[in-house]
């Protein structure tokens, strides 16, 4: 079995071992979006693209600057970037910059790229992404460069002093009248 298979085989068991026993379907070619008002990070699962390859963040819209924020080349499994904070259903925007060979970029902001990105929705506040090179004569199993978005939760304003006042009166001593 190819390493692009087993790779593709190893999304596809994840994506179902975190839904019970159904398969979670990808969303293929729309931009995941923040489920709520939350910060996020993106982390590098791996890639199967026999290729060096930059994953660019490209801000808050289409316009922003691309921020390298992950790559295959010296970068590892796991390696983690913090993004930001991000409104409820504000799009998360990549590129991914194929390097080596005949290079490329998958721009999600780029209608013609839209058949080559997928994001599943692993739950947990976690979405797996992943490209797939054209180049490469693949198709559907967007494992040429994969990673996680982990979202975090951002207190509503105000939260914090609500917190901070319930755990005063729960300290605080009763008197006992004299």
């Amino acid at each position: 079995m190819r390493r692009s298979h087993l790779l593709a085989a190893g999304i596809a068991g994840i994506a179902a071992g975190s839904a019970g026993a159904s398969v979670l379907m990808p969303t293929v070619g729309e931009p995941p979006t923040a489920p709520a008002d939350t910060c996020a990070s993106v982390s590098l699962v791996g890639s199967s693209g026999h290729w060096g390859a930059v994953l660019f963040w490209l801000g808050h819209d289409a316009a922003g600057p691309r921020t390298p924020v992950l790559n295959n080349i010296w970068g590892s499994p796991g390696d983690t970037v913090a993004l930001g904070h991000f409104e409820r259903g504000e799009p998360l925007l990549f590129a991914l910059d194929v390097l080596t060979g005949s290079p490329d970029t998958i721009d999600m902001t780029d209608p013609l790229d839209a058949p080559f990105f997928a994001w599943w929705d692993l739950g947990g506040g976690v979405y797996r992404v992943g490209f797939e090179d054209p180049r490469l004569g693949e198709r559907g199993e967007f494992s040429d460069f994969v990673f996680d978005i982990e979202f975090c939760t951002v207190p509503a304003p105000g939260a914090a002093g609500v917190i901070a006042a319930a755990g005063l009166a729960a300290v605080r001593r009763r008197r006992r009248p004299a």
